[in-house]
């Protein structure tokens, strides 16, 4: 990311979530930390890649193929859209770059501390915080769930609202980080069946010209 664009601007959220909050929520989340909430956020924290694609197999295997692919779209709209904005607005996220006001340690279980250091790609270079797609993504999934799957958006409602308190507690993000994922999420439920209606009714009429362009006889 530094590569395109070397400019972080993560002070500049910090600042937002000093002015919203009058503190840095994860540095004040603090507070809450136990052997037990680390390992039960992290639950929540790793899960993220299940919520989207679970639905999507459960609409596929319903035979709602129109509801698969709007929700599937949506999914990988709010993925780009996240990376794009990666590239545009590098930041660190917490746990770097106020590791110095940290005093106290994550630690769980010897094995959830193994799954959740083993989500830490790369930590010196991580530029991934705003948007949250950890929020964006598990909310596309919430909003398609909630027009298409009724009791599976209940099914995951607690592991959403776990998932995003996860995202401070463990230090990954900042407070505007996920504020702004919930408007990517938005977004792309907005965006995505859209995008599909046109990809669909213009690769028909390409169907339908090609078609007419056949030999006769």
């Amino acid at each position: 990311i530094h590569f395109a664009n070397p400019n972080d601007i993560h002070d500049y959220l910090i600042k937002i979530d000093q002015f919203l909050f009058g503190t840095q929520p994860s540095v004040w989340a603090e507070k809450f930390i136990h052997p037990v909430a680390t390992d039960v956020f992290t639950f929540f924290y790793v899960l993220f890649f299940l919520w989207a694609p679970l639905l999507a197999l459960l609409l596929y295997l319903k035979g709602d193929r129109i509801k698969f692919r709007y929700t599937m779209v949506g999914v990988i709209l709010a993925f780009y859209i996240g990376y794009f904005g990666y590239v545009l607005f590098p930041a660190a996220p917490p746990y770097l770059v106020l590791a110095h006001a940290f005093t106290k340690t994550l630690q769980g279980s010897p094995l959830v501390d193994v799954l959740r250091n083993s989500v830490t790609v790369l930590p010196s270079s991580t530029r991934d915080v705003f948007p949250s797609l950890h929020t964006g993504a598990t909310l596309v999934a919430l909003f398609f769930a909630w027009k298409y799957l009724r009791w599976y958006f209940w099914l995951i409602l607690p592991f959403t609202i776990g998932l995003i308190l996860s995202t401070i507690y463990l230090r990954q993000h900042y407070v505007i980080d996920l504020i702004a994922g919930w408007g990517l999420a938005h977004l792309a439920v907005w965006l995505g069946p859209k995008a599909e209606n046109f990809w669909t009714k213009n690769q028909l009429k390409y169907v339908h010209i090609k078609a007419s362009q056949q030999p006769v006889g």
